[in-house]
């Protein structure tokens, strides 16, 4: 009996201990994760830099240390901190907070410069928040009055010393702003990749307006790449003539001077990219306005070749794989061959309309001459050739073919008229 109450009582204080054990690991665990937790919150760099500036603005207010009064270069480096963190899409308020400490400057005095304003646009349109890019377009609004009013003040102040108790010229810095064209390209892009072109054609407005008298606000290269972004995922039914129309501008504008933009490979490439979404956008395959939409396809095709013969004229670019295979996309949708016949026509076997017998044979048209001028220009490739069958037919007339491929890369028989790239 003496054994069995020793043991039962060695078993209790296995049991206590061993509870103790875990209420003491549980009670670590949450040390740890609290502690995990606040390294976290400290490691963030633009939590530092804000909490290192909220007390740098409460030491100057009680006036214990006059040098501890943060300057322009405080407020940017914290503006800075936050655009670098919302660029990770984790941080939905940055941009609210750094157009807080933007309000903060003004008011204490200090005027934000441009790179200011810049770095507070970049945390608005890399955050996460789904209203980013509003934000961003109503801070450049006011950065557009502040610079009407700097214009406006210059003009009728130029032969006087600027007033201290201005609300624009507080630090005698205003200087330091001026509107650039990576402001503007900042919020374009945004907007540019929402596929809201109204917006964007409206700051490219904006930015002629302002260019006119500011040459740092002249749209360049980047802008104008924006727009046809802006373009090809917009529901704009007009946006292959308004994307023709940029191009445009962009082939006259180094002729009137503009070096600042140059017709490049990837802006042929952009609008020709407009055209084919528009083949996808604007035009109801199989609908019953069959004529209407076929006078559409025409003209989204007319565009396309015009763009691409403008192309190949081009002293500063050269069409490439994509090039060739963005036409090849336009002519394969120009006229789905699977959509000729409806359901009604299939049972009553009628043969396809005359203006669909019309279509197909101009693509087929369209498709011998982008084959010939892809293989001038050396681009025919293994994926090339697949695209092209998949554009008219698995069968090309062989006299093109043999024309622009060797012996060895041609199959079948010699007495065929055409070729099986499927074969091949």
């Amino acid at each position: 009996r003496m054994k069995k109450n020793k043991d039962k009582i060695k078993k209790e204080k296995i049991k206590k201990t061993r509870k103790k054990k875990k209420k003491k690991g549980k009670g670590q665990q949450q040390s740890k994760i609290s502690s995990t937790a606040t390294k976290k919150e400290r490691s963030s760099p633009a939590k530092m830099a804000e909490n290192l500036l909220i007390k740098m603005e409460h030491i100057s207010d009680k006036g214990n240390n006059v040098d501890a009064t943060p300057n322009i270069y405080s407020y940017y480096a914290v503006l800075d901190a936050l655009a670098k963190s919302s660029g990770n899409g984790s941080d939905s308020t940055a941009g609210i907070r750094a157009e807080k400490i933007l309000e903060r400057m003004i008011k204490r005095g200090v005027e934000p410069t441009t790179r200011c304003y810049s770095r507070v646009l970049a945390a608005h349109v890399k955050s996460s928040s789904p209203r980013g890019e509003d934000r961003a377009w109503d801070l450049l609004e006011r950065m557009i009055k502040r610079y009407n009013l700097k214009s406006t003040k210059e003009k009728l102040k130029e032969d006087e010393t600027r007033n201290n108790n201005s609300r624009y010229y507080n630090n005698g810095n205003d200087n330091d702003f001026q509107l650039n064209t990576i402001c503007f390209n900042t919020v374009l892009h945004a907007f540019a990749k929402k596929g809201n072109s109204e917006k964007a054609m409206e700051i490219l407005a904006r930015m002629d307006e302002i260019g006119k008298n500011n040459e740092n606000a002249h749209p360049d290269e980047i802008t104008f790449h924006s727009v046809l972004q802006a373009l090809s995922l917009s529901k704009n039914p007009q946006k292959v003539i308004m994307a023709r129309d940029v191009l445009r501008r962009i082939e006259n504008s180094h002729i009137s001077g503009d070096w600042a933009v140059i017709p490049s490979t990837r802006s042929y490439n952009m609008a020709l990219n407009v055209c084919a979404a528009s083949t996808n956008t604007n035009i109801a395959h199989g609908s019953e306005n069959g004529l209407k939409n076929d006078q559409i396809r025409k003209e989204v095709v007319s565009i396309a070749f015009e763009i691409f013969e403008n192309f190949r004229m081009s002293k500063y670019a050269q069409p490439d794989e994509y090039t060739y295979s963005t036409l090849l996309k336009i002519c394969r949708q120009y006229i789905p061959r699977k959509q000729w016949k409806s359901k009604e026509e299939k049972s009553s076997s009628a043969s396809p309309p005359p203006y669909l017998k019309q279509a197909n044979d101009q693509r087929k048209e369209l498709v011998e001459y982008v084959f010939s001028q892809c293989c001038d220009d050396g681009m025919l490739n293994d994926m090339l050739l697949k695209e092209f069958s998949m554009s008219v037919s698995p069968k090309l007339p062989r006299p093109i073919i043999s024309s622009h491929l060797s012996p060895k890369d041609l199959t079948g028989r010699k007495g065929d008229q055409t070729i099986d790239l499927h074969e091949s």
